[in-house]
């Protein structure tokens, strides 16, 4: 004789905006850099130049997409900014809450 299965319990889902992740404004303004220094290629080379490891395109369009930059790469792209004369200083990249 078959053994009878065993429902498992539904699994619950987080409620609110129906996603796992949900919406905070930036607080930094990585646009600004990423729109300064270039294309998507200019960014590229500009990395290369300085001597760290290709970034590839859809990364950094993914990074123009979401107004951020990973941990490791921001102390290299504000010094780009820096010499770029596309920023004064870092705090010219803080968000405000007006905008």
């Amino acid at each position: 004789m078959p053994k009878a299965k065993t429902r498992k319990p539904p699994r619950t889902t987080a409620s609110g905006s129906g996603g796992k992740h949900t919406y905070v404004p930036p607080k930094w303004k990585f646009d600004e850099i990423l729109v300064g220094l270039g294309s998507d290629t200019v960014i590229g080379r500009k990395v290369i130049e300085r001597g760290y490891p290709q970034i590839p395109r859809s990364t950094i369009a993914g990074w123009r997409m979401r107004n951020s930059i990973p941990p490791f790469w921001v102390p290299v792209f504000i010094q780009m900014a820096l010499d770029d004369n596309i920023i004064a200083s870092i705090d010219d990249l803080k968000a405000t809450d007006t905008e």
